[in-house]
């Protein structure tokens, strides 16, 4: 027995597909801000100094990847590929969610019984 919605049901299920399949593609890596700095220290693909960059300079050109060996973002300029500090700039980065774990609790870390503290940090999971 056919019932009268299954054609609808389908459609719906069909349009909710391509609907998002064709969402937005979200916003390319940029600059977005100096912290109200005037310049910011750049530096070279071969990590020599550059000198400074003005804020104008760097404000909303893209982020074209992170070096490998210092960390420093490679941002894409009208000068050409520069290195600036993760810390000088804003950017509208996100980072990623942290791994997920199967831990079900975590053990205390290293007590220092002399001070009578602990470093907070847990030093082994026990799971199931």
């Amino acid at each position: 027995m056919r019932f009268p919605f299954e054609p609808v049901a389908a459609a719906i299920m069909l349009s909710s597909t391509i609907f998002s399949a064709t969402a937005a593609p979200a916003a390319a890596a940029q600059v977005t801000g100096t912290y109200d700095n005037p310049t910011v220290p750049v530096y070279g693909t071969d990590y020599s100094k550059h000198g400074q960059l003005s804020a104008t300079s760097l404000v909303g050109h893209p982020i074209i990847g992170r070096d490998n060996k210092s960390g420093m973002l490679k941002v894409q300029t009208d000068q050409g590929v520069v290195l600036v500090r993760a810390a000088a700039v804003q950017t509208n980065l996100t980072a990623a969610p942290p791994a997920e774990t199967s831990c079900v609790q975590i053990i205390s870390g290293s007590v220092d019984e002399s001070a009578n503290s602990t470093n907070n940090l847990g030093s082994s999971c026990s799971g199931r």
